[in-house]
């Protein structure tokens, strides 16, 4: 009786084979709504880096008077802050240079900023042009650092408080003749403007403060002093 060999198989080989082509195939698909995240995680990693490579805080760098938008005035080479109304910028501008006579600050239309500081050797500055939006929690300080004599930081361009409130205007400078004078205020919306610092100086809005719709408070805090001579309507 003649025994036959059975024939030779190779189980392994063959599964490999199903699971490479199986392993090619998924690899190759691609599941539409995959692609579309995909395509919306580059845009909005595109729209951030455009945003932050046009806002930025900076300092003046120029010794004369210029554009606020003019990147070449600016210590970054970029503007601080941004175009358009309730931009929202968190970006803070600061002036220190002692510059001689007055700088004149050209705003840009609705330029929205979140912070104005003046410190060290600033010297006068007076701000033109605008409307200057500000971004909610937004301040305009003096600080105590100020080395400064007889500096007034004057805004001609009406100031618009972006809605949601907690806008100040601080003056903590230890010199009583380094003083704030603001043009006309205004509010977007249901708003607050708060007055606040140490500075006993002639610290003044001349300009009328008004509010577009809702309501606006304003409130003296500190010890410092604070004219409002407009005709306001808030």
């Amino acid at each position: 009786m003649k025994t036959q060999n059975p024939r030779p198989q190779s189980p392994n080989h063959s599964a490999r084979k199903i699971s490479t082509s199986r392993g090619k195939t998924a690899g190759n698909r691609s599941h539409p709504l995959s692609s579309l995240a995909v395509s919306l995680l580059s845009a909005s990693a595109l729209l951030a880096s455009v945003q932050s490579g046009q806002a930025v805080s900076a300092t003046w760098a120029a010794s004369a008077s210029g554009n606020w938008n003019a990147g070449g005035n600016w210590s970054t080479g970029s503007a601080p802050g941004l175009g358009g109304t309730g931009a929202n910028s968190t970006d803070t501008a600061t002036f220190n240079l002692n510059n001689t006579g007055v700088t004149t600050v050209s705003v840009d239309t609705s330029r929205d900023i979140g912070n104005i500081t003046f410190d060290t050797d600033a010297s006068s500055y007076t701000f033109s042009g605008g409307p200057l939006w500000l971004t909610v929690g937004a301040k305009i300080q003096m600080t105590a650092a100020m080395t400064g004599h007889n500096v007034t930081e004057k805004f001609t361009a009406p100031i618009t408080l972006w809605d949601g409130g907690g806008q100040t205007f601080t003056n903590n400078s230890t010199d009583a003749t380094n003083i704030f004078q603001f043009g006309s205020v205004n509010a977007s919306q249901n708003n607050g403007l708060v007055l606040n610092g140490s500075n006993t100086g002639n610290n003044a809005i001349n300009g009328a403060i008004t509010s577009s719709v809702g309501n606006l408070t304003v409130t003296k805090d500190g010890t410092g002093t604070w004219a409002l001579t407009g005709s306001n309507t808030y």
